[in-house]
């Protein structure tokens, strides 16, 4: 696993992770959490293609409050479950 970024705020029942790294992910990718679990899939993307935002959608505001700070990582050996896109493709 790769890290992503660090959940940053939560918006409703909605968390921001802004990008650490050069990933350039697509929707429905699986992340996880530090202890190699399913995070959740990124529901939204915000921000430019050089420095994305990846949504996360929760259950309720509390759920999403409760994440903010933990580090997000993703698979990006994993085609089934990481979603790259190529700037070429673009």
């Amino acid at each position: 696993l790769k890290v992503l970024g660090k959940a940053s705020q939560s918006v409703d029942c909605l968390l921001k992770i802004p990008c650490d790294t050069f990933a350039i992910l697509d929707f429905d990718t699986v992340l996880f959490d530090e202890q190699r679990k399913v995070f959740g899939v990124v529901y939204d993307i915000l921000g430019s293609v050089r420095d994305p935002i990846y949504l996360v959608r929760f259950n309720s505001a509390a759920e999403a409050q409760e994440q903010v700070g933990k580090t997000i990582y993703y698979a990006p050996d994993n085609k089934g479950i990481t979603k790259m896109i190529m700037l070429e493709e673009l």
